[in-house]
């Protein structure tokens, strides 16, 4: 059974197109969850936490706001529904901050900061940005695929469980499955779903941690593409959020970028907070921050980028102090390009 989240996207198809797609999807759905309770699982992914310093974390809890108490304790207790998390006895403690997503909804995050201090580095690569955008070329049909919960997906290592033990008002509990917030649970992840698609990965698609690309040069040929990905992920137990897909388009958001046949662009969205600074001379440590983040992160579209002024960490330490604006500096010989052409 299709959901609506995937129903919509095959809508502007034409009829052939639509029927096709309908097909396909209908026999690769349980790639899809079917609603909240339907999250992956994949018992191939088991992380471990090795240490360099044995001297356990241990911090008290954080304060919780009283209106969020309700929220926080139910937050816990569906997590303990699920089997995720289990009651803990461990020398390990970890603070939890309370962090609203996009939709409104809660998310419990655990400060690891000082556990991850403690951890040896995974080199695993994450890939970079520039080398996926460069090969799409000759694309012209794309799907983005994402998940609901995705490091939940896998879990933790029997051993490593009591690292990951977290303080509440509630007591102590510790994670069974891959919790969000361990320095290394990225790079676990990205080796995870790169076996997972090996021989699909960097051909039809393209992995960035659980944010997958799949593209075609045709209709027929992306089709195809889509039905062998949506069946890999099956067989390795992803599970993926159909209202964060986008299946069939001409035109998709992708890491930041909206991708065409013709190439990539920065997103009208992403430049809107940036330009409105460009007319100030003087701006705060704030809009500094700010405008050199997006400078560094979008640098390939930012013609003359060679001579903007070159600007120390030192120079924005004071909150309040004001700074001379390094776009408005060059006086009009910088220019950010709106479509960077493949070649």
């Amino acid at each position: 059974m299709l959901t609506s989240g995937v129903q919509r996207w095959i809508t502007c198809l034409t009829p052939m197109q639509q029927d096709a797609a309908e097909k396909m999807l209908k026999k690769e759905c349980r790639a899809f969850s079917q609603d909240s309770m339907d999250t992956g699982n994949c018992p191939d992914l088991k992380m471990k936490i090795n240490l360099n310093d044995p001297e356990p974390v241990q911090k008290n809890y954080a304060s919780i706001p009283r209106p969020l108490f309700k929220e926080v304790k139910e937050y816990l207790e569906d997590l303990l529904a699920r089997d995720w998390i289990t009651k803990s006895k461990s020398n390990y403690s970890s603070p939890v901050v309370c962090v609203r997503k996009r939709d409104g909804s809660l998310r419990l995050c655990v400060d690891y900061r000082e556990l991850n201090r403690k951890t040896v580095d995974d080199r695993q690569p994450i890939p970079r940005i520039q080398d996926i955008l460069d090969g799409l070329k000759g694309s012209s049909w794309f799907s983005t695929l994402d998940q609901g919960r995705a490091y939940h997906q896998g879990y933790i290592d029997p051993k490593s469980q009591p690292l990951t033990a977290f303080v509440t008002p509630w007591g102590l509990h510790e994670w069974k499955r891959i919790p969000f917030g361990l320095k290394n649970a990225p790079a676990e992840f990205q080796r995870y779903m790169e076996g997972c698609l090996d021989g699909l990965n960097n051909d039809i698609c393209f992995v960035y941690l659980d944010d997958v690309l799949v593209h075609g040069s045709t209709f027929k040929e992306h089709l195809e593409n889509l039905k062998k990905v949506l069946a890999r992920l099956q067989q390795h137990g992803i599970k993926l959020k159909a209202s964060k897909c986008k299946l069939f388009q001409r035109q998709v958001r992708y890491l930041g970028r909206l991708v065409t046949e013709e190439g990539h662009k920065l997103d009208p969205a992403d430049l809107e907070p940036v330009l409105s600074l460009k007319d100030k001379k003087h701006i705060n440590s704030w809009e500094l921050r700010k405008m050199l983040g997006f400078i560094g992160y979008y640098r390939s579209y930012i013609q003359n980028f060679q001579q903007l002024p070159v600007l120390s960490s030192s120079c924005y330490r004071r909150k309040r102090v004001l700074h001379k604006n390094p776009v408005a500096e060059t006086r009009g010989r910088t220019t950010i390009y709106p479509t960077r052409i493949r070649r």
